[in-house]
């Protein structure tokens, strides 16, 4: 599952700030994963963290596939170099996505969508979700909505982290369908020009709406 020389992504587990530290996987064992000191993508320092951190690790295997656990620090390791020391995690806890799959969440998040055509083809409107994935959304329309299939967009999504963390997603869209659902009409749309940054703040909320629904159904 694990190799070494793996990239991880920690967030701690009761921060509200939504940091992330990126570390390697150094050494291996049956209960434990030595990684060497986390630090903060957004400003590259190291940080100290206290035995019994609880963490929220993602690693982005070679498979192609993503794995999301929850860990803690649970000891220290002077090697070549000092090592942090984290629970492996056991193989049920584990919640894995397919990148190239992009699993679709259903979610109402908040959402606005504004035209990319000059001059614009029609006034900017607010809407929600009906689901979401890294490759795109689905927009639930009211009547008399202005949005065609084949239509360019640009749409803006608030991401709501369980860290308390708010990620603005803004993104250029095309409109794939418009479907014809129940009451609503339902806009399926297909993101374009996707930067990285934006797809794994995605990918990630899509893991911690998979991992809350898969506690749920064990905890009944």
């Amino acid at each position: 599952m694990f190799a070494i020389g793996d990239t991880l992504f920690l967030e701690p587990a009761v921060s509200d700030h939504g940091t992330r530290y990126k570390c390697k996987v150094m050494e291996l064992s049956d209960e434990q994963i030595y990684i060497d000191y986390p630090f903060n993508e957004k400003t590259g320092k190291m940080e100290f963290f206290m035995n019994g951190t609880a963490f929220k690790a993602t690693i982005y295997h070679d498979d192609q596939n993503v794995y999301m656990f929850h860990t803690e620090l649970c000891g220290r390791k002077i090697d070549r170099i000092p090592l942090l020391a984290i629970h492996y995690p056991v193989e049920n806890s584990l919640v894995k996505l397919q990148r190239r799959q992009f699993i679709r969440i259903e979610t109402m998040l908040d959402l606005a969508v504004h035209p990319l055509e000059e001059p614009s083809s029609f006034a900017p409107f607010t809407s929600v979700t009906s689901d979401i994935s890294a490759g795109g959304l689905r927009i639930v329309l009211q009547e008399g909505h202005p949005l065609q299939e084949g239509m360019q967009v640009l749409c803006g999504v608030v991401l709501p982290m369980q860290t308390g963390a708010i990620h603005y997603l803004k993104a250029e869209c095309r409109v794939l369908r418009i479907l014809h659902d129940g009451e609503r009409e339902k806009a399926s749309v297909h993101f374009e020009n996707l930067g990285e940054a934006a797809q794994q703040n995605l990918v990630r909320y899509c893991f911690e709406q998979q991992l809350a629904e898969k506690k749920k159904l064990l905890n009944e």
